[in-house]
């Protein structure tokens, strides 16, 4: 019995090391500064995909976000800065993102 219940563990263990791998895989993001290169805390993210269905992030603390899913190719990243103040509008291609380490540096109109 005791075997069984190890094996169990172990067999559990490993799928739930491949799901956790295998999310972190398709996951995508980036970061968003400001020009003096301090975080926008707070700017809202979204995903925008071509028949217009729409996902939106906030920024932590850090000016890090992260989507869940791989987008499809033609989706746009578009980003909003909390502060009122009004920048430049950035609207990017969603494949820029696929390593996770991308940085966008908010510029002011």
């Amino acid at each position: 019995m005791r075997r069984f219940i190890k094996n169990s563990f172990i067999y559990v263990l490993a799928i739930s090391l491949v799901l956790l791998m295998s999310g972190l895989c398709f996951a995508f993001g980036g970061k968003v500064t400001y020009t003096d290169g301090s975080p926008v805390v707070g700017a809202k993210v979204s995903l925008v995909d071509k028949d217009g269905g729409k996902k939106t992030v906030i920024c932590d603390a850090k000016g890090m976000f992260q989507f869940a899913q791989h987008p499809s190719d033609d989706a746009e990243i578009q980003i909003k800065a909390p502060d009122g103040k009004d920048y430049l509008k950035v609207t990017l291609p969603a494949s820029l993102f696929t390593g996770g380490n991308t940085a966008i540096v908010l510029q002011p109109k």
